[in-house]
């Protein structure tokens, strides 16, 4: 048989399988057309490309080109052609393909290296994980950073755009998260020195035109108060209650431990590590707040005042309670609303029923008591008679 021919589609696939009796693995022949590319033919009729090369230092050795007929003659010498030139110009294809191999991929940094850093560091990691897993990974997951270029990115944005949950289209907001997530692990590749420029934060995020101006009034956080007390999980409705009489973050009350409760001083200390300006804040409870907390029954071994199905865990997501708790209450636009809507009602009918700007603004701690330049410091003594008209404000 003919070891050596001008390449063609035709007698590429007319080559016969080595035979189960041949020494070798494969029965290689060359190509009079390029000079060291070979076709590999394996005893189960399968072929290959290949291009065997000698190194500047004189070392031999091959690099693997690809399977025909996936790459035809024409595409198997150019590629065989570009790397001829490499090595013409003092470089080792096949080492420098091995390097890259090196560099993880988007996917295996985001597993390996990215998600195990947030783990301790932010609280919404598993977010970031859902976020990836869905809409990240399968865009770019099998990728290397320095394959990713800002049109890709651009066109990954628009496709969100494109996208629907339960019938309704991403808003900005949904679209805009999923990106920072991407802009983010970029920009920690480049810190790390796997790519040099952060193609994703070329692209700007959409402009968000979608914030919630929904609050519930007195009287559908009243009806709100009354379903929450009998709501089936009383730490769910206990919590509620609490986020609509404090006016504190979701997190902020979830995390509470008994540590941080003391019922003797009435007081619930929210330490800096669980507020989003991170700096301390002291939330007094009033007849109503204790009253509301002693729904909750404690679980032996678990520090939080909210336990959470996980043993030794906090609630961790009230969305479904929540949505089930207004429509029970007689609110129907649950579209319109989310727990932190509560954060929201509690300042709102703060204003309307005539309280000060300073007092709300120390209610929710937009602002730090200890720091309080901008705005008028609060006594101990004032702080414990705005939570008091607070409560009264939602008594029912």
């Amino acid at each position: 048989m003919e070891k050596k021919f001008k390449f063609t589609n035709e007698r590429i696939k007319a080559l016969p399988a080595n035979p189960p009796d041949a020494k070798g693995t494969d029965l290689e022949v060359s190509d009079t057309e390029v000079i060291g590319l070979k076709c590999l033919s394996g005893k189960s009729g399968n072929k290959r490309w290949l291009l065997r090369y000698s190194t500047n230092s004189g070392r031999k050795t091959s690099i693997a080109i690809g399977r025909f007929p996936d790459i035809d003659v024409t595409l198997a010498r150019k590629i065989a052609r570009k790397h001829l030139q490499q090595i013409a110009e003092g470089h080792d294809p096949k080492a420098e393909r091995d390097e890259i191999k090196k560099i993880p991929t988007v996917s295996q940094f985001f597993w390996d290296i990215y998600l195990p850093l947030i783990k301790g560091k932010n609280k919404s990691w598993k977010l970031d994980q859902q976020r990836f897993e869905y809409f990240i990974g399968p865009a770019f997951g099998d990728m290397r950073f320095e394959e990713v270029t800002a049109a890709q990115v651009q066109q990954f944005q628009l496709g969100l755009k494109l996208r629907k949950r339960h019938g309704k289209p991403y808003t900005p907001a949904t679209c805009n998260r999923i990106l920072a997530l991407l802009k983010t692990i970029c920009a920690h590749a480049v810190r790390l020195g796997l790519v040099e420029v952060n193609q994703a934060a070329k692209i700007q995020l959409f402009r968000e035109n979608n914030v919630r101006t929904r609050f519930l009034d007195l009287e559908e956080s009243q009806a709100l108060i009354k379903v929450a007390r009998n709501y089936k999980k009383p730490a769910v409705g206990a919590l509620v209650i609490m986020l609509l009489l404090t006016g504190c973050r979701s997190s902020e009350m979830r995390y509470a431990t008994y540590d941080n409760l003391d019922l003797d001083k009435r007081t619930l200390i929210i330490p800096p590590e669980q507020t989003k300006n991170k700096r301390g804040r002291v939330v007094y409870l009033t007849d109503l707040a204790l009253e509301t907390l002693a729904m909750v029954p404690k679980v032996r071994g678990n520090p939080y005042i909210f336990p959470g199905i996980k043993k030794g865990r906090p609630i961790c997501d009230i969305r479904f309670s929540f949505r089930t708790m207004l429509l029970e209450a007689g609110i129907t636009d649950v579209e319109n609303i989310c727990v932190h809507t509560l954060r929201h009602t509690t300042a709102s009918n703060m204003v309307s029923a005539g309280f000060s700007l300073n007092e709300v603004k120390a209610q929710l701690a937009h602002q730090s008591i200890q720091s309080s330049e901008r705005y008028a410091k609060l006594s101990l003594r004032s702080i414990q008679n705005t939570s008091q008209k607070v409560s009264d404000l939602f008594q029912i």
